[in-house]
């Protein structure tokens, strides 16, 4: 180590020493007191990173709808949507994909919809979430949107559309499109609802 080195490290720590020990508050040149901003910074240090959120604020809990729940029948022939829903099961997960190459969760539900009978619904998950049709838990029918969030946010991040049976088909990141159950403990404690496609959307009214 150089001369000139040591010299700085003995100063650095003089002064360290001095900030410490001295009764009066020695400013840095934004007006921060040294002392201060070194306590802040260790402050700082012991939380957690943004991306990191601590381990009980992962549970997702449901928000209750402010809308009444839905009053309409689902007008899809479950036969016809099966047949579509297999044309898809197995492609590979993409953002933004909205084709058998790669398709995402939302472009998933709108390209279902567009083969069924042309139906056009917004492309992602916040918009399919404010459909104003809520249905009930115990009043699902097959087509309807189901909603699960993953994030730390108050809207959902996932939508899948229901088959029957507590079972849904959907656009996993992991595993691309693929059917899964509702009773599964991941998406049980996920899920924040569903909603259903009027047959005024269908219609185009």
């Amino acid at each position: 180590m150089s001369r000139n080195s040591i010299g700085l490290s003995a100063a650095a720590t003089a002064f360290f020493a001095m900030v410490s020990c001295s009764p009066y508050p020695i400013y840095n040149s934004s007006g921060t007191s040294v002392r201060q901003a070194q306590v802040e910074s260790e402050e700082d240090d012991s939380k957690p990173a943004d991306h990191e959120p601590a381990v009980e604020s992962r549970r997702i809990r449901r928000e209750p709808s402010e809308r009444g729940a839905v009053s309409t029948s689902t007008t899809i022939d479950p036969r016809l949507f099966r047949r579509i829903v297999d044309t898809y099961i197995g492609t590979p997960y993409k953002r933004g994909g909205g084709n058998l190459r790669g398709i995402d969760c939302s472009n998933l539900v709108f390209s279902l919809y567009r083969d069924y009978d042309g139906t056009k619904l917004p492309e992602n998950t916040r918009g399919l979430f404010r459909l104003p049709d809520v249905v009930e838990d115990d009043n699902l029918q097959v087509g309807d949107l189901v909603f699960f969030n993953f994030a730390e946010t108050r809207s959902p991040s996932h939508v899948g559309v229901y088959l029957g049976d507590s079972r849904f088909v959907h656009a996993s990141e992991t595993t691309g499109v693929v059917i899964s159950s509702l009773e599964d403990s991941v998406y049980r404690s996920a899920y924040r609802g569903a909603r259903r496609v009027s047959p005024q959307l269908h219609t185009g009214e």
